[in-house]
């Protein structure tokens, strides 16, 4: 749920980020057809300062790495037994420090 979320804003954002500084991953996308490249622009919000896209594309490896593991044994957790309650503790607590964790990077607060 809100992890899916976070890898999706950060997508998002990356294309935002690749919109305002045409530094596009693919030659074909320098080809675009300026009303839908407005249309993207418009819609992602891509004015402004743009995000430095080394780190967002740092939050979504980092993501891949940790996130897939716990999501792994969030798995064996639901399947072998019921969740307690201290189970849901620690759940919303590495879903809130992976939220700080990718807000901080970005930011530039973590190295």
């Amino acid at each position: 749920g809100l992890l899916g979320l976070k890898m999706c804003v950060t997508h998002l954002l990356t294309v935002r980020t690749r919109l305002i500084t045409s530094s596009y991953k693919v030659g074909e996308d320098t080809t675009m057809h300026p009303l839908i490249g407005t249309m993207f622009k418009v819609t992602l919000g891509a004015y402004g300062p743009p995000i430095d896209i080394g780190r967002l594309h740092g939050v979504v490896s980092n993501s891949l790495e940790n996130e897939s593991i716990f999501f792994a044994i969030y798995l064996m957790i639901g399947l072998t037994k019921t969740p307690t309650e201290q189970h849901i503790k620690i759940i919303w607590a590495f879903v809130v420090a992976r939220y700080i964790q990718a807000f901080s990077y970005l930011l530039g607060v973590q190295p």
